[in-house]
């Protein structure tokens, strides 16, 4: 992605952690970056970082577990520059802890969020990248998405799940120029981790103490 100047990206939960960092990466190759964020104030700050890096774009509140402001989201873009280019489904939640003690509520937000998110996106961007004849889709799965692990169970289904469907895309969307990529880091030191969820007594008691450590 070294030729990205003046080239348009959407990044999702682009208000902090490797959102952000994407996000300042197209900003210091002068791109156009559209940050996507459930957390406005979030938003804002990054984009404050963006065009002091010499970007452009515009900040924008999504839930993007919500399909109608994910479809506003892809269409207010399209509207504003005329095409998309990059569409990073960066856009993450996580909860720790064993099965047992996660309620179907907690397995629901899950895939909503790190699975219905990333469809909802492709679903939207998807006829323009086609009309297009061009256009790169990079779904951020997990590395938990390739190997499984304890205490994360419904975490790690969401990111398979993303994976599995991603690769499938990606066998299609060739036929039309689009590029589509499954990006999955390992664990990375971001904000998320300060707000997951903990629903298991002894992951709750070790996270205290983690945090205690830290201040």
């Amino acid at each position: 992605m070294n030729d990205i100047k003046g080239k348009v990206a959407i990044v999702t939960g682009a208000g902090s952690g490797l959102g952000r960092a994407i996000a300042e990466y197209f900003a210091q190759k002068v791109g156009i970056v559209v940050i996507a964020d459930i957390n406005l104030n979030a938003a804002n700050d990054t984009l404050n970082r963006v065009k002091t890096k010499g970007g452009q774009g515009f900040a924008l509140e999504v839930d993007v577990g919500k399909a109608e402001e994910v479809d506003k989201m892809v269409s207010v873009t399209n509207k504003e520059y005329g095409r998309i280019d990059y569409i990073f489904n960066n856009a993450g939640a996580a909860i720790n802890g064993e099965f047992k003690d996660m309620t179907l509520s907690h397995c629901q937000k899950m895939m909503d969020v790190n699975f219905w998110g990333i469809v909802y996106a492709c679903k939207s961007v998807y006829p323009i990248m086609i009309k297009q004849g061009y256009g790169s889709i990079i779904n951020v799965s997990s590395f938990a998405g390739l190997l499984p692990g304890g205490l994360m169970t419904s975490y790690s289904s969401s990111k398979f799940a993303a994976v599995g469907f991603t690769l499938n895309l990606r066998s299609e969307a060739k036929q039309y120029g689009i590029n589509v990529t499954a990006l999955c880091p390992g664990y990375l030191e971001t904000p998320m981790h300060e707000s997951a969820q903990n629903v298991t007594d002894y992951v709750i008691e070790h996270d205290k103490k983690y945090r205690a450590k830290k201040t």
